[in-house]
């Protein structure tokens, strides 16, 4: 790991503002809230594509097609799939984003396309995507990670990094008003 922190230091980093969507299985929205009301900013902290359990972060998509085959490619089991999914979206500004999609960066951290595709659920030890995911969680100064979705040929996503936002970031959930339903910080 202290190879890929020396790495990051060198990254190049970009600043993003975007509309993105996420889908969820609606249950996990109302696990901690409720009855207050769904939980849009909801981690898990269990394992996944850019972090180990523990390390709390947000998933999203840039577009809601990119959304949704990245849930159904995820929950493929019949129990997941037959229950309701929830798309919703929100309005981000993060100002330092390491993104995946540029082989520059790809290139400044020794990492190829294929390291980053690399099949995480059945595997025991981490990968190179959740190792570099952990090295930006422990970072503070990378707040997210843009990357193509592995759930389509076209596409991308975003890992959030909710405990590296700073007061010149956040993720307001979009409602049917101008006052977000949930924001982050």
């Amino acid at each position: 790991m202290s190879e890929l922190t020396a790495l990051l230091a060198k990254a190049p980093l970009r600043r993003l503002e975007a509309t993105l969507v996420r889908a969820v299985a609606a249950a996990a929205l109302f696990s901690m809230r409720s009855p207050e009301g769904p939980d849009f900013l909801f981690t898990s902290g269990e394992r996944n594509r850019f972090n180990l359990t523990g390390t709390r972060c947000l998933y999203f998509s840039e577009t809601e097609s990119v959304a949704l085959k990245e849930y159904q490619n995820q929950f493929r089991a019949a129990f997941m799939a037959l229950q309701p999914v929830t798309l919703f979206y929100a309005q981000v500004r993060l100002k330092f984003v390491l993104d995946l999609t540029e082989e520059t960066t790809l290139k400044e951290l020794r990492i190829s396309k294929q390291d980053l595709k690399m099949n995480w659920v059945d595997t025991l030890s981490a990968t190179t995507s959740q190792r570099l995911g952990e090295a930006v969680a422990a970072r503070k100064k990378i707040v997210a990670i843009r990357y193509d979705s592995v759930a389509t040929s076209s596409g991308c996503n975003l890992v959030i990094f909710p405990a590296n936002l700073n007061s010149m970031d956040f993720v307001r959930i979009l409602g049917p008003s101008r006052k977000p339903l949930q924001k982050w910080p």
